[in-house]
């Protein structure tokens, strides 16, 4: 009995002086106030901790070298190269402002949009991106909502007898294959479709598909 509450304790201790080393210590900015939850990051390890509300730290490590970033927002991180040995080893750091340099900007009411530059090139190649397939085929899924926001006054009595819910909102789902052929063959074969709400047979989406951006005019 006394052989196996020797060992206990003899392993008990060693537990306890592998966790008695690391580092320790308080990360400020240059005025001396704290810095809470700034990032302390240890690269051979692999591991790190976050200081607590008065920028203290405390962060065991095994005996070694160890190269140690400390980070806060809006300051310019530091590295340094620590020893540790027995015990902990105090680091105290300050944290200077991240200071950015940020180039001469010149606002001038004759100077053109550079939008505009992109635009006249795309344009330009509109032609080529459009013609550029031949033909194509999907299976095209689509789901949209709608609600009527705003109807003019002569439509409201015509709704309101036909029993029209202004205020209800629509929705539509549905599968389809479509197939193009260039220059203008288009066609689609629903395979299912669900509704709900108000009547969506004039809210059919599929012409935007039929549609290009490269077009003078899109749907």
């Amino acid at each position: 009995m006394l052989r196996i509450a020797t060992c206990t304790f003899l392993t008990l201790t060693f537990c306890g002086q592998l966790l008695a080393q690391g580092i320790k210590g308080n990360i400020k900015d240059n005025e001396g106030n704290p810095l809470p939850f700034a990032s302390i990051y240890v690269k051979q390890a692999g591991t790190g901790t976050s200081s607590n509300f008065e920028g203290n730290y405390e962060l065991p490590l095994a005996a070694g070298t160890y190269d140690v970033s400390f980070q806060f927002m809006g300051f310019a991180s530091e590295q340094r190269k620590i020893q540790v040995g027995s015990g902990f080893t105090t680091i105290n750091i300050v944290l200077k402002p991240q200071v950015y340099d940020l180039p001469t900007v010149v606002v001038s009411g004759k100077a053109e949009d550079p939008s505009y530059t992109i635009m006249r090139k795309a344009i330009a190649k509109a032609k080529y991106h459009l013609l550029q397939n031949d033909s194509y085929s999907a299976q095209v899924y689509m789901k949209g909502t709608g609600q009527l926001t705003k109807v003019p006054w002569f439509l409201r009595k015509t709704l309101e007898k036909e029993g029209v819910d202004t205020s209800r909102v629509f929705t539509s789902e549905s599968v389809s294959e479509i197939s193009f052929q260039r220059p203008n063959t288009f066609s689609e074969r629903v395979i299912s479709v669900r509704a709900s709400g108000q009547d969506m047979d004039n809210a059919n989406p599929t012409s935007y598909i039929n549609s290009s951006f490269y077009l003078p005019k899109v749907v």
